[in-house]
């Protein structure tokens, strides 16, 4: 039984870290436009720059429309992870666990 449990978690962790593609980036987005009213402090979050935080507010009229931009230019820079989206949508400025649970459930295979 501790050996299957231990997989589980290994199967978990492995799956959390999985780098996103813009395969996933509907897929992703859909839960993620949940919380598209931070999409600027979740944009930082994940390391989007500053002049491009700043290039999607000037070029688009609607939080959702800025928010997809920002997922889908971080994920075209790559080594964005599932895990670093779920812990930045945790982090005080934005605070949306059920935001995180859900993106972490999604099967991205």
């Amino acid at each position: 039984m501790h050996v299957h449990a231990c997989l589980i978690i290994r199967f978990i962790s492995l799956n959390a870290d999985l780098t996103l593609t813009v395969d996933h980036t509907m897929t992703i987005f859909k839960p993620l436009n949940k919380a598209r009213d931070d999409w600027y402090f979740i944009g930082d979050g994940i390391g989007c720059t500053p002049s491009d935080l700043k290039e999607i507010r000037d070029t688009h009229s609607t939080d959702k429309r800025m928010c997809l931009e920002m997922l889908q230019r971080r994920i075209q820079q790559g080594q964005l992870t599932r895990s670093m989206l779920c812990v930045c949508l945790r982090g005080d400025l934005v605070n949306r666990d059920d935001v995180a649970l859900e993106i972490e459930a999604l099967d991205l295979n």
